[in-house]
């Protein structure tokens, strides 16, 4: 039941996010606007999606199995190249 759950939140997550970059990218098109942040619509929006999935990603994970998510923390400072604090 609960990997049904994690879908559900999945979806909605996934949806918010594709929302939430159509508006970055309009937002960033206004005429009012420079032709720079014109050029960093598309980019800035696929950013906001990405970042809104990989969130969703491991709230479902979380939800589905939290003991899963112990290791994450140690895994991203693990698998930073050149962090100042790993000196």
């Amino acid at each position: 039941m609960r990997w049904l759950i994690a879908a559900g939140v999945l979806l909605a997550v996934v949806l918010l996010a594709s929302v939430a970059s159509a508006e970055v990218r309009r937002l960033l098109e206004r005429p009012k606007l420079s032709e720079r942040s014109h050029s960093l619509a598309a980019p800035a929006g696929q950013f906001v999606f990405s970042v809104l999935v990989a969130v969703g990603l491991v709230a479902a994970l979380g939800i589905g199995d939290h003991k899963s998510l112990e290791p994450l923390p140690h895994d991203l400072i693990a698998s930073c190249p050149s962090c100042w604090w790993r000196a």
